[in-house]
């Protein structure tokens, strides 16, 4: 599960492509379970954004979202182990100014 509210992640992927940052949106997207060989496909796919059309693939966009998984897991925000589960995530619209 990954939750942005931007278009990209790490080196180019687009994992939420359908993302604006200025949207009050957050952008959710989910594999459900698969094959080792289909996650390579959704992951190649990552960098053109094409892999929220695949089947396994579910894509969202929520105003908020709670994340509650059967087993305890780490939550890593932006490259950083924060907490565990379960937890809770709200976007407000217009909450920051970002100027550039």
């Amino acid at each position: 599960v990954g939750i942005q509210v931007n278009q990209h992640s790490g080196k180019g992927l687009r994992f939420c492509p359908h993302s604006k940052w200025d949207d009050g949106l957050l952008d959710v997207i989910a594999v459900e379970s698969a094959s080792r060989m289909m996650l390579f496909r959704v992951l190649d796919k990552c960098y053109s954004g094409k892999h929220v059309a695949m089947d396994p693939v579910q894509y969202y966009q929520v105003k908020s979202v709670s994340v509650i998984p059967e087993v305890d897991t780490p939550v890593v925000l932006d490259g950083e182990i924060v907490h565990g589960t379960p937890f809770d995530v709200k976007c407000v619209k217009g909450a920051i100014d970002i100027f550039v």
